[in-house]
């Protein structure tokens, strides 16, 4: 069973942000060298009722490993890494005034955050792992640019604010982001003041049944919910919902 959704996953994490001091917006990542993040994932199927039918749990870890690495030629990127077990993967970022860009991957990282499933294997789902959404189809080889890079947040994080990214334009495949409100969450961590980010994935216009909220403070990314259904064959409707919550920061 596998749930194809918004990439990368792979689940992801941002490090220390800022905030302007008169509004409490968030206007800036500030990504921090040697920090790490560990996570504790929670994934269940859910009957037609939500009610869950299986559920299983495990843990990650996300660390910045450098703050002016260089992919396609492209330098003064973020590097961090997504660790699950022995299984390890990167995500590269760049960061302007205006926004935080999702510029290239490893295409491992859909099984280095990837939950598991009933049957004991992993859903190699890009969207368990990273800030980003859908992984195109293509996504082959050492390392996947995005061309053009996506849109992670739109500085200042303002409720209301909303944008499009076209995976594949020629194909369809695109994915919304908005900016729904700013709400306190507390976790095994401790408690954050977070901006809410909200994403849904079409495909020529029609809604493929996945949605993603990211909960972000200035810390980083706090917790990450995943609403998936779809239909793997007519008639048969599977629904199942993902948590990713932070559980330790290391500075």
């Amino acid at each position: 069973m596998r749930f194809a959704a918004f990439a990368l996953f792979t689940c992801l994490v941002l490090a220390a942000c800022d905030t302007a001091a008169d509004d409490g917006l968030l206007r800036r990542v500030n990504f921090e060298a040697g920090s790490a993040f560990r996570y504790e994932r929670t994934f269940a199927e859910l009957d037609s009722d939500g009610t869950p039918t299986f559920v299983s749990r495990d843990t990650f870890e996300v660390r910045i490993a450098g703050e002016n690495a260089t992919v396609g030629g492209l330098g003064g990127l973020v590097e961090w890494v997504v660790r699950r077990d022995t299984t390890e993967a990167s995500v590269w970022y760049r960061q302007s005034s205006r926004a935080l860009e999702e510029i290239a991957y490893e295409p491992s990282l859909a099984l280095a955050n990837a939950p598991v499933l009933r049957s004991g294997g992993l859903a190699a789902s890009p969207s368990a792992a990273g800030l980003g959404w859908m992984a195109p189809p293509e996504a082959t080889g050492d390392i996947v640019l995005r061309e053009p890079p996506r849109v992670v947040v739109r500085y200042p994080a303002e409720v209301g604010d909303s944008w499009t990214h076209w995976e594949r334009e020629e194909d369809g495949w695109s994915s919304t982001r908005e900016v729904t409100g700013y709400h306190d969450v507390a976790t095994p961590a401790g408690t954050f003041r977070c901006v809410v980010l909200r994403s849904r994935n079409f495909a020529n216009g029609e809604d493929m049944g996945l949605e993603m909220t990211d909960y972000v403070s200035e810390r980083g990314l706090i917790r990450r919910v995943i609403s998936y259904e779809f239909e793997p064959e007519p008639g048969q409707t599977h629904r199942a919902r993902e948590q990713h919550e932070l559980i330790a920061l290391e500075d």
